[in-house]
């Protein structure tokens, strides 16, 4: 004998299963209009930036040569159209510093040492080896630009 409830959780399984595909569906759309609108807007950052790059300091050839060996234990691991990323390689730019850039998406030996070595799957971040050969990680942009400024001649 079908009974009332009998065909209200029919009904509600039904629903349920019906919800839940009209759900999985969206938040593929949902994904891939969110994948779309990063990726437009990672252009727009890295078009803006080409076009409005800062310029090199000038420098004797031997002066530009004792900074670099100052920045040879730095290495800033980032992603090109990272708005964070790019506020820190601008400031690298505009100091004249020559920082080995990692570019975690094109390696995934470098996403991996981030993440193990880091703690977290963050860019930018800077990879600072001191006189004691110990690995340091600093996160964040602004922390990022205000300890190579002290590279800055």
């Amino acid at each position: 004998m079908v009974t009332f409830a009998t065909i209200a959780r029919l009904n509600f399984s039904l629903l349920f299963k019906s919800f839940s595909n009209w759900l999985v569906v969206n938040l593929s759309y949902i994904g891939i209009s969110m994948f779309i609108i990063r990726w437009v807007l990672g252009r727009i950052i890295l078009f803006f930036d080409f076009i409005f790059s800062p310029s090199k300091p000038k420098r004797t050839t031997e002066l530009q040569a004792e900074i670099d060996s100052s920045t040879a234990h730095l290495s800033l691991y980032q992603l090109p159209a990272c708005p964070f990323c790019v506020k820190v390689r601008r400031e690298m730019k505009r100091g004249g510093l020559n920082i080995d850039l990692k570019n975690i998406n094109k390696d995934e030996s470098l996403r991996t040492e981030l993440i193990e070595k880091g703690g977290k799957r963050t860019v930018p971040c800077l990879r600072i080896v001191d006189e004691k050969q110990e690995i340091s990680w600093l996160y964040e942009s602004s922390a990022i630009n205000q300890y190579i400024q002290q590279f800055v001649r």
